[in-house]
């Protein structure tokens, strides 16, 4: 009787190991057969679940976009939350999410950093497929229009200030001693109360 394969399990299995052939190797230099031995299945079957590079990379993003997603969905429906409560929310979950997964958080930003310093074309699809900065757009529009939040010089500047500074720190916590992000947070609860109006 033939084996049953889980398509997603193998798709999450090859792209725990091509991750980090990527970043070894280089994006351009790695192929499809170093991560096919690191899998220890056939190049050949790794075609079966993603077509090329790009396509294991995209997916990784939509995985992680994925459990961003409904982390802040979740958060944006929360009635008992006011605006400012809402992105302090947000800050909180992803950096306690990230921190979690703080390898693969590194592994994913390290590669970024190799397709930005190669200037690959696929960080652009990257950077459409993230909703952050709309996410803390609308917040902000909300807070404002509610009378919440003080009037904003630039609401898209701002939001954009607020999504650059979660990867900032996003970028930082392998880096962080254990304990630290409690204060982390509370410096950005700071940050985010003088928001208010």
């Amino acid at each position: 009787m033939p084996k049953v394969v889980n398509v997603e399990e193998m798709k999450q299995q090859i792209l725990a190991e091509a991750i980090p052939v990527f970043i070894q190797r280089g994006y351009h230099k790695a192929t499809f057969a170093e991560v096919a031995r690191r899998c220890s299945i056939g190049r050949t079957t790794i075609y079966q679940y993603f077509r090329n590079k790009d396509e294991i990379f995209m997916y990784a993003v939509k995985q992680i976009n994925q459990l961003f997603e409904d982390e802040y969905r979740s958060i944006l429906e929360d009635p008992g939350l006011d605006v400012l409560g809402k992105i302090k929310e947000i800050f909180s979950r992803f950096l306690l999410r990230s921190s979690k997964k703080s390898s693969e958080i590194s592994l994913l930003l390290e590669l970024a950093l190799i397709l930005k310093r190669e200037n690959h074309q696929l960080l652009k699809k990257v950077k459409k497929s993230l909703e952050l900065q709309d996410v803390f757009y609308n917040l902000l529009e909300k807070g404002f229009r509610s009378k919440q939040i003080k009037p904003l010089h630039n609401t898209k500047s701002m939001a954009f200030t607020l999504e650059t500074l979660m990867e900032s720190l996003m970028l930082s916590l392998p880096f962080a001693e254990p304990g630290e992000m409690s204060g982390h947070l509370q410096n950005l609860h700071l940050i985010i109360e003088g928001l208010r109006a």
